[in-house]
């Protein structure tokens, strides 16, 4: 990747943060911060995945020792994993996915 895609991909993540702010504070005037949070979740979701999958390919199958740090991690926590667990890491992985180089 070039200098200028780098700063032209920077100013663009820079301008989507900051116009987060402005737009947060008008979708609170009219929703409560747990349904603007889901419903940003719920709507950005598919997009992520579509383009992870555009730009990557499918996306790799799960091995046995990703379910072992699975249990490891419901073990050490203590907390039970639950839908709204998976919907969260669905947003991780598929911002880590658009955001990392292979």
């Amino acid at each position: 990747m070039s200098h200028r895609n780098a700063y032209i991909l920077l100013s663009l993540v820079a301008l989507l943060w900051a116009g987060n702010f402005p737009a947060s504070k008008i979708g609170l005037s009219e929703l409560g911060p747990l349904t603007l949070t889901t419903a940003r979740a719920v709507l950005v979701t598919p997009v992520l995945i579509a383009l992870a999958r555009l730009l990557h390919g499918p996306f790799p199958t799960f091995r046995r020792r990703d379910y072992v740090t699975f249990v490891i991690s419901w073990a050490v926590l203590g907390e039970p994993i639950r839908w709204y667990h998976a919907v969260g890491a669905t947003v991780v992985i598929a911002g880590v996915g658009l955001t990392t180089k292979r």
